[in-house]
């Protein structure tokens, strides 16, 4: 065996080593109760009931979505918070350009050491380029710096960031991004409120929320007057995001598919299964 083989094995495994760590130390935090609000939630949801995680079956979902329009080699995650979906993306030789845009300098400071280049990447480099910008700014302001997001190859993806916009904002969001932004393909997802009957809480922390599988397929959930993060300025139903979505195509001319992510079979309610998160495709 020659060395580059060793060293490539000793990498592997190495990556596998760090994983389970990464793993023992999420679970210690989450005992200590100190998590950060996003990892939390999403722990709290991996580890209840949801297999893939639900972050990954989101992921992949948007990733299946972007490869389908095969044209598509630029995404820009709006709201990318610290990272996680733009880690997912760097891995797809398809995409050539990556831009995830952030409000919070927080969030920022950690996304960029998330998508900084790792020793592996040198290692075993892509067959093609990639380039990953981040910037500040907000969602809400119309920013000449993203003229280029009406391009053909180019698609937006906003992964459970509507639902932290106020209400009486949401349309100055919703102008920026389908009205001056104006992409080729626009990826929306935000949670479903109706699945919120099978969850309970999980503690006396208010972020902290489980499948309760006591809850008789939505007789009495612990979730069905609140929602699943302090930070959710509003959690829609079916209807309602239907109705949302139908709006912008009827005045940006746009055309809309609507899919879920996070299915519980032992639940299925309705034409979205019971999935836990909504995802609209909006296209030409």
């Amino acid at each position: 065996m020659c060395d580059t083989e060793l060293v490539l094995e000793g990498l592997e495994l190495t990556e596998e080593v760090e994983e389970v760590e990464d793993s023992l130390q999420e679970i210690r935090a989450a005992v200590n109760g100190e998590m950060d609000q996003e990892t939390e939630t999403d722990f709290e949801t991996r580890h209840y009931g949801f297999f893939p995680p639900l972050s990954v079956q989101r992921f992949n979902k948007i990733t299946a979505v972007i490869e389908k329009h095969g044209k598509i080699d630029h995404v820009i995650d709006a709201g990318c918070g610290e990272g996680s979906l733009l880690v997912h993306l760097r891995r797809r030789e398809n995409i050539r350009r990556l831009w995830g845009v952030e409000q919070n300098s927080d969030c920022l400071n950690w996304c960029k050491g998330q998508v900084a280049p790792l020793n592996s990447d040198f290692l075993r480099p892509r067959k093609t380029p990639l380039n990953v910008d981040l910037f500040q700014g907000d969602l809400l302001l119309h920013d000449t710096r993203f003229q280029f997001a009406s391009n053909q190859n180019t698609a937006v993806v906003m992964a459970e960031v509507i639902e932290h916009v106020p209400l009486d904002k949401l349309e100055l969001m919703k102008h920026n991004v389908f009205g001056n932004w104006r992409p080729y393909l626009i990826i929306v997802t935000t949670p479903n409120s109706e699945f919120n009957i099978l969850f309970k809480k999980a503690g006396p922390n208010p972020r902290r929320y489980i499948i309760d599988d006591n809850s008789n397929g939505g007789q009495g959930g612990g979730l069905a007057k609140g929602y699943r993060h302090d930070d959710h300025k509003f959690e829609w139903t079916r209807a309602e995001f239907r109705q949302w979505s139908s709006a912008i195509c009827n005045k940006y001319k746009y055309t809309v598919e609507f899919d879920g992510v996070g299915t519980q079979t032992q639940w299925e309610t309705g034409d979205f299964d019971g999935r836990e998160s909504f995802e609209s495709l909006f296209g030409p």
